[in-house]
């Protein structure tokens, strides 16, 4: 996911969607940066914050390290959970406490920022239902766990709000 790799270091005078990125998990963090994909010095300041606060070293600069925090929740909330014989809805159950300890949420307006994008498949915006994207999504990571598919378990995916709140299992 690109949203979980940075291409090169980053620094106060740079622009474009990388930068925007940072914004938002600068903002996910708690800083209020404007995501404008321009890293002026409100990016700067924020990232030494930030720098600080995770226990890196200070510069102000996004390399790999401070990307890796920065993107830390994101990749805890990926992170594999053995089965040990649970069922798909224990599995279901376990990824989505193991997502919501993270605390994803939307940035930069509705239904965007990096959150959103893991959940409806590098999309993000107001027409891609970030609650759909999550139920669908944490289905897909329950399955995989259990080394199933949606459809051999019966599992109809989400396309929409609405179509969260009819999804079911047989089971």
């Amino acid at each position: 996911m690109d949203d979980l790799a940075l291409d090169r270091e980053y620094q106060r005078g740079d622009q474009g969607v990388k930068v925007s990125l940072i914004q938002e998990w600068l903002c996910l963090h708690g800083f209020q940066v404007v995501i404008d994909g321009a890293f002026g010095p409100a990016t700067e300041a924020a990232v030494g914050q930030f720098q600080s606060r995770a226990g890196v070293g200070v510069d102000g600069i996004v390399g790999d390290t401070t990307f890796e925090q920065l993107v830390l929740p994101m990749k805890r909330a990926l992170g594999p959970i053995p089965p040990d014989g649970a069922n798909l809805g224990a599995m279901v159950v376990a990824y989505a406490k193991q997502h919501l300890a993270q605390a994803p949420r939307e940035v930069g307006g509705q239904n965007r920022g990096p959150w959103v994008r893991l959940y409806v498949n590098g999309h993000d915006g107001p027409e891609w239902p970030r609650c759909a994207g999550f139920a669908s999504f944490i289905l897909t990571q329950a399955c995989s766990a259990i080394r199933t598919t949606m459809a051999a378990a019966k599992v109809t995916r989400c396309a929409s709000v609405s179509g969260a709140t009819r999804a079911r299992t047989s089971s």
